[in-house]
C-alpha cells in the first residue's frame, strides 16, 4: 500500500514538472544558424494545410511581389516583415535597425501561402510561443495597391470584411493588420522548408 502511494506521488510530481514537458512534449526542433547562440525553429511533423497537395506557384496575374518585403510597425515600434517566394513559401520576422534579417531564412518564422484570387491570399505560419509548443496560425489577406491587409483567424469560406484602420486608437479598433511594400536591393536566399 505504501509502495503504491509513493509511486503515485512520484508520477504526479513528474507529470507536473517543466523538465518532463521540455523534453517529451515538444512539437518542433531547433536548427543551427550562423549566429552564435541563435537557433531557428522547424516543426517535427510539418502539417501545413496550404502545402498540400503541392505548394502554390505564383502566377503572372497575382499581385504579390516577390522582389520586395512587406513591413509594418507593431505596438512596440518594432518592424515586422513578410517575405513571399514564387514557390508558395513565406517567411516573417522582426527587423532590428538596418539589419538584413529578411535574408536569414533559418531564423525566420516559416509558412506557406496560396492566392485565392489575384487580390486575395491565405497564409499559414508555424509560430513558436514558448519552449515546448508552437502552433499553426491561419490568416487571410486582401492586396490593394502596395498594401496587404491581413485578417487573423478569419472564417475560411466566407468573404473577408472591408478593412478599416484607425491608427490613433488601440488595436481593437482595427479589424486587420496592414503591411506596406518596401523595396530592398539585397534579397538573397531560397527557402529550405
Amino acid at each position: 500500500m505504501k509502495r503504491n502511494i509513493i509511486i503515485f506521488f512520484i508520477v504526479y510530481i513528474c507529470s507536473g514538472c517543466s523538465y518532463y514537458s521540455l523534453y517529451f512534449d515538444r512539437n518542433y526542433y531547433r536548427i543551427a544558424t550562423e549566429e552564435e547562440g541563435v537557433d531557428g525553429i522547424r516543426p517535427i511533423l510539418p502539417r501545413f494545410r496550404l502545402a498540400k497537395p503541392e505548394p502554390y506557384q505564383l502566377k503572372s496575374e497575382d499581385l504579390i511581389d516577390t522582389n520586395v518585403i512587406y513591413t509594418r510597425k507593431d505596438m512596440f515600434n518594432d518592424l515586422d516583415f513578410l517575405r513571399f517566394f514564387a514557390n508558395g513559401r513565406v517567411s516573417s520576422g522582426y527587423l532590428e535597425g538596418d539589419s538584413l534579417q529578411y535574408n536569414k531564412l533559418k531564423l525566420s518564422t516559416i509558412g506557406y501561402y496560396r492566392m485565392r484570387t489575384s487580390t486575395e491570399l491565405e497564409m499559414q505560419e508555424f509560430i513558436p510561443y514558448n519552449y515546448t509548443h508552437a502552433s499553426y496560425e491561419y490568416s487571410r489577406g486582401i492586396i490593394r495597391g502596395d498594401t496587404i491587409f491581413m485578417f487573423s483567424d478569419p472564417p475560411k469560406n466566407k468573404k473577408l470584411p472591408e478593412p478599416f484602420i484607425k491608427p490613433k486608437l488601440p488595436k481593437e479598433h482595427s479589424n486587420c493588420i496592414f503591411y506596406i511594400k518596401q523595396k530592398v536591393d539585397t534579397l538573397t536566399g531560397t527557402p529550405d522548408w
